[in-house]
């Protein structure tokens, strides 16, 4: 089973990781493309995988292809322009906004189908969506990179911004806590080690209402911080941000 992958940025990259850390697909059956000479060198000294001068010519030799690739390359690339036969094969698209009756115009004769991963697939924690598809391979490897489940095609927006864009937004918020910790004068060390701790520690405990309930006692200070929360809409702030990316 040769794997095809058209695109070899961030997304990719963590895709390829990831499969290699689960070994679910040995490096000599990996297949990429890339305009850039620097990211085919990249692929073939870091990563130890092959790669196609052309798409067409990796479609043509790989079993399972996945796109990479974002929305804008892919419809200069290969919107209005001659078809690929794609024999049946199984085409699987990690772009958001693309559809599948925009992907059929492209692909002629392919299984198509839509994934949404976000980047902790590298480590096989991630968070995939998917659209349906048949091939039992791409199930086993998508629930083999970490948490996956079955969408309808017009949820897979939610996907986009939930898991993918999400841990943008998380980072974001964590850097924030960073920042003010040194603000308040504790050293870099210091304050990565109580973010680390007051995340995971909220995490763990799975009910996130009840936590805040027991810490956020009458008068005292968290209560006066969530307080100051809700009257600045910081829930409103985070509903936004998602709703922001899924319009796009």
């Amino acid at each position: 089973m040769k794997i095809g992958i058209i695109g070899f940025g961030h997304l990719a990259k963590s895709f390829v990781k990831g499969l290699l850390a689960g070994q679910l697909i040995d490096k000599n059956s990996i297949f990429i493309t890339a305009k850039s000479r620097e990211s085919r060198k990249i692929a073939a000294d870091e990563y130890g995988i092959n790669y196609f001068a052309t798409n067409k010519e990796l479609i043509h030799n790989t079993d399972i292809i996945f796109i990479t690739i974002p929305p804008k390359v892919f419809r200069s690339e290969f919107i209005d322009i001659q078809p690929i036969d794609c024999m049946n094969k199984n085409i699987i698209s990690f772009m958001a906004g693309v559809k599948v009756i925009e992907l059929a115009s492209a692909f002629i004769n392919a299984k198509i189908s839509r994934a949404m991963p976000n980047v902790g697939i590298e480590k096989c924690k991630g968070i995939i969506g998917y659209t349906p598809t048949e091939n039992s391979t791409v199930l086993y490897i998508f629930h083999h990179l970490g948490d996956a489940f079955l969408v309808k095609e017009e949820d897979i927006e939610k996907v986009t911004a939930f898991a993918s864009c999400g841990i943008g937004f998380a980072s974001y918020t964590l850097n924030c806590f960073y920042e003010v910790g040194k603000q308040l004068g504790f050293c870099e060390e210091d304050s990565l080690m109580i973010i680390s701790n007051i995340f995971s520690t909220s995490l763990q405990s799975n009910r996130y209402q009840q936590l805040i309930t027991e810490v956020a006692t009458k008068g005292g200070a968290t209560e006066a911080g969530i307080k100051s929360f809700e009257e600045n809409e910081y829930k409103n702030i985070i509903k936004s941000v998602f709703m922001h990316r899924m319009r796009r």
